[in-house]
């Protein structure tokens, strides 16, 4: 700066992103221009840069300086294109000068703290760098677990010689799966399997990662697997700036294959006259060399070499015991282009002189193995030995074939093929090389002349089934078993024949025809004309008698084709189709035929029509206002191309009328509980048609304490009989008294109804049906007896002397009786016992003699047979008999006067219980007119309902 003849004080630099103030990043700030040691110093930015001291200098003359800036940027001072570098000076007199501008146009940042991965190197377990995209085999097949050692450099964004520091930047290894469109080869990333590792960047900014494929399971086979590097912290940990970014482009990555799917073998063939056809189990026997083709499958692709063992029994067989040991196969290889997903290889063709020699039979033995572009090895190639390796192929001599033509036959039905029908063609047939071994074996069902109209071709080999699409509704089934310890087999083919077959040949015949081939040839074993199982086709249909159902409740019932039902019912009438003139049903229906439903002459449409399991179903809604007496119901049809017509009819009778109900009540009202078990009911049924089922049922059920306490109803059927036109009488003693294992109880209740549905379905109306129910009163009818006065009749009881006893029983119930009352002592002795007849509500006055046995007191007790009740009566101070004259006549006096005391209370006692009696009894008699007075109130109003019933 020159200043002639002035000195400066301080001189400013500013930088900036563009020449003006406002955009300023730091400023720094030099004084003491003139000192040896001159201070530099930033006034702001500080954070962004810093000046090395050592190498900033100033020289100063006057007032021209020159001035050297020695700064360093560090990590926080983002990206400057091109710096505006401002200074300014100020003089002693505080005059300032400035701003001069230096602004440089570079075609790079002078300002740079963004990175970039600008290198990115993969290796795989082999050495093999997958990264290489040049390379042929790129991308690379991987299986699970690999290792990959990823390697990688830093740098400044687009500076080649500004290499970082140790820890400068953090790289990110990331894997990602991706799905590779085939359409346009761009990559889906919604598989959403990511895995990434982390490391510091060592001097000069390189990376090196260890990473490894993923496992098994985690992602699916055949799935690319991108590779990418990412910086993921740009700067030292101490220095972190968000305004510092990674700048690494978009294709810094590369991608592998992740292939776990081992290669397939799909078929091992072998070329037979008859065609490309499975090799293992084939039986070989042509005297010619074996042609065997290969294909294997791997979606990721094959590696390029098919390594082929063979064992052929006659050449290989070194030690003679017919086992295929390793060590006895030979080895070979086939090319295979490289990747590819299919490969179909044939096997230079093996010497059948090798596998049989001079011998009837051989065996020869495939073995495979490749591996895919990933190390995987062949899935289903075979291991050594017959058992488990890819293919075993028989050598034989040709041997006879034979057909047993007695057991030739065509379940025909009187000589006829039914449409949609099974039918079974069956033979047995012998071949000594084994039935596997035929080419073929045909069935023309029309004849010879026709071999591909209505043929079953059947292919023992891989049990497979050609057949004429057009004459069969679906594929047949062959069904085959050996006759056990022969080279015999028992065949049944299985098939129905379509009614397209029918239609397009109306006037379809047939002589069946039987042709087994073998070696491509046919084998002319004579079955070629089966004039025997000739055939002709029966294409009519039968209709079978109208059933109908009816689907609303109530349900009517059904005889003879003929429904009786109610207004509104949907009923369905239902018939079965056969074949006619069989018993057969039809498992379809033909689209030529025809068939519909009348409803009184009205064809019902199709809607309303079904045909199900052979039965064509017709739905009719009666309607709720008909006045129709009665429908009449034909279903038909029409068959075999409109020349066979059937039909059936049905009769629906219209009900309108529930049945009433007449029952004499007079004995009904009021029953008494000993003559429930014969109670008679009888009446009238009101009905406007004739009853089919002329039996009317008589319901009860026990109520205790308003509570029914059986689980089902108790039941009783009586016969109807027809009195007059649209009147059935009916008459029926019913016990009532079944109860099951439950018992009537006093105070119990019947409750009582009668049940009947007539033809249509409907119930019985009137009293005593299930809606109005009959509960009678039950007169209680039993017999209880019981003990109501058990007393000494004799003085002074004595030791020897006979004591009387009077016990008085009572039947407190309506019921007559036999009693036996017993009298027991103390012991449980049986003293006397005592048989009475006791008629409802009356009593007995028992007395008893019995010789007093001891002295002091004694206990006697009557007791009732058969029942619980029983009393005890005990005297005491039995006296012992004394035999003085003065003790007689004293004790003759103390016993008149006892005897008058006795005697006095004895008819005291006895007066009041003659009177508790007497009010008892009359209180009973009271009850017993009570019941006969209400008796006789019930029945005139019994009667009077009855009539007006």
């Amino acid at each position: 700066m020159s200043e002639s003849g002035y000195i400066i004080d301080r001189v400013v630099l500013k930088g900036a992103t563009a020449p003006n103030h406002n955009d300023t990043q730091f400023v720094i700030e030099v004084s003491e221009l003139y000192s040896s040691s001159p201070i530099f110093r930033i006034t702001s930015g500080a954070d962004k840069l810093s000046i090395n001291q050592d190498k900033s200098w100033v020289n100063c003359n006057d007032g021209y300086c020159l001035i050297y800036w020695a700064l360093q940027s560090n990590w926080l001072l983002n990206d400057i294109d091109d710096i505006a570098w401002l200074a300014t000076s100020t003089d002693g007199d505080g005059g300032v000068t400035g701003p001069a501008v230096l602004l440089r146009e570079t075609q790079f940042n002078e300002v740079e703290n963004d990175l970039e991965v600008f290198e990115l190197t993969v290796l795989d377990d082999y050495n093999n760098v997958i990264s290489d995209w040049t390379n042929q085999n790129w991308p690379y097949r991987l299986s699970d677990s690999a290792t990959l050692q990823v390697n990688g450099k830093v740098r400044f964004e687009g500076i080649p010689d500004a290499d970082l520091n140790q820890n400068d930047a953090e790289v990110e290894v990331r894997l990602t799966a991706v799905q590779l469109n085939p359409a346009d080869g761009a990559l889906d990333t919604s598989l959403n399997w990511s895995v990434s590792w982390f490391t510091e960047v060592s001097v000069d900014g390189l990376f090196s990662v260890t990473a490894s494929t993923p496992g098994m399971g985690q992602v699916p086979s055949n799935t690319n697997i991108v590779i990418s590097a990412h910086i993921s912290r740009v700067g030292p940990p101490s220095e972190m700036n968000s305004g510092a970014v990674d700048r690494t482009s978009v294709n810094m990555k590369t991608r592998f294959i992740f292939d776990t799917a081992n290669p397939v073998v799909k078929s091992v063939s072998i070329y037979d006259p008859a065609g490309l056809t499975p090799a293992d189990g084939h039986i070989w026997t042509l005297n010619q060399d074996i042609p065997i083709q290969v294909t294997i499958e791997d979606v990721e692709g094959l590696d390029t070499e098919l390594v082929v063992y063979t064992w052929a029994e006659y050449a290989d067989d070194s030690n003679g015991d017919g086992v295929m040991d390793e060590v006895e196969y030979r080895v070979s290889t086939v090319s295979v282009n490289y990747a590819s997903s299919t490969a179909v290889v044939d096997i230079p063709a093996i010497s059948w002189q090798e596998v049989k020699g001079p011998f009837e039979s051989g065996r020869l033995s495939i073995v495979l193995a490749i591996d895919d572009l990933a190390g995987n090895g062949l899935q289903n190639g075979g291991n050594f030995g017959e058992t488990n390796d890819s293919a075993t192929i028989i050598v034989q001599d040709q041997l006879q074939t034979l057909i047993d033509t007695s057991a030739l036959s065509l379940d025909l039905v009187e000589g006829n093929i039914l449409p949609s029908n099974k039918h079974t063609f069956t033979y047995s047939l012998t071949d000594y090389n084994g039935i596997n071994s035929l080419d073929k074996i045909s069935i023309a069902l029309v004849g010879r002349e026709s071999p591909d109209y209505c043929n079953i071709d059947y292919i023992p080999r891989t049990d497979v089934i050609y057949y004429d699409v057009n004459c069969f509704e679906g594929q047949p089934e062959v069904k085959i078993s050996q006759i056990s310890g022969l080279q015999k087999w028992y065949v049944e083919t299985e098939f129905y024949l379509s009614w397209s077959a029918i239609i397009n040949h109306q006037n379809l015949t047939g002589v069946p025809s039987l042709k087994v081939f073998d070696d491509g040839q046919d084998l002319m074993l004579g079955t070629s004309y089966i004039r025997g199982l000739s055939w002709q086709v029966n294409s009519a249909v039968a209709v079978d008698n109208i059933l109908f159902a009816d689907t609303v409740e109530p349900t009517g019932m059904t005889l003879n084709s003929t429904l009786w039902a109610n207004p509104g019912d949907l009923v369905v009438a239902t018939s079965k189709l056969y074949h006619n003139q069989t018993t057969i049903l039809l498992r379809t229906l033909s689209h030529s035929d025809e068939f519909g439903c009348l409803v009184n002459g009205v064809l019902q449409p199709m809607e309303a029509l079904e045909f199900v399991n052979g039965e064509i179903k017709c739905y009719y809604e009666i309607p709720s206002d008909t006045a129709v007496a009665n429908y009449q119901i034909v279903i038909w049809t029409s068959s075999a191309n409109s020349t066979y017509y059937d039909s059936k009819t049905g009769i629906i009778n219209i009900d309108y009328d529930q049945p009433i109900l007449q029952l004499e009540l007079q004995d009904l009202l009021r029953i008494d509980s000993n003559q429930l078990t014969q109670v008679m009911f009888e009446g009238q049924i009101l009905e406007s048609m004739p009853i089919i089922n002329q039996q009317l049922t008589v319901n009860w059920n026990l109520v205790r304490n308003g509570i029914i306490i059986n689980s089902e109803p108790f039941s009783h059927d009586i016969e109807l009989y027809e009195a007059a036109e649209g009147h059935y009488d009916f008459a029926g003693l019913v016990n009532l008294g079944y109860l099951a294992n439950h018992t009537l109880l006093e105070n119990d209740e019947l409750v009582i109804w009668l049940s009947f549905s007539d033809n249509s379905g409907q119930s019985l109306l009137g009293f005593a049906t299930v809606n109005e129910p009959l509960m009678p009163r039950i007169t209680w009818y039993e017999f209880l007896p019981i003990i109501n006065l058990v007393e000494l009749r004799s003085d002074k009881p004595t030791d020897g002397e006979t004591l009387i006893i009077a016990t008085r029983i009572v039947n407190t119930g309506l019921e007559s009786g036999n009693l036996t009352v017993n009298l027991h002592d103390d012991s449980g002795l049986l003293l006397q016992h005592r048989t009475i007849y006791l008629d409802g509500g009356k009593w007995e006055l028992v007395e008893w003699e019995v010789e007093a046995w001891t002295t002091g007191d004694i206990t006697i007790t009557v007791g009732l047979e058969n029942h619980s009740e029983s009393a005890s009566l005990t005297i005491t101070d039995v006296a012992e008999f004394e035999s003085q004259q003065e003790d007689l006549i004293g004790t003759l006096g103390l016993v008149v006067i006892l005897l008058v005391i006795v005697i006095g209370g004895f008819a005291y006692a006895y007066l009041q219980r003659a009177k508790e009696l007497e009010r008892y009894t009359k209180h009973h008699l009271e009850q017993i007119a009570l019941r006969k007075r209400e008796m006789s109130n019930i029945a005139p109003k019994s009667m009077i309902t009855s009539e007006e019933e």
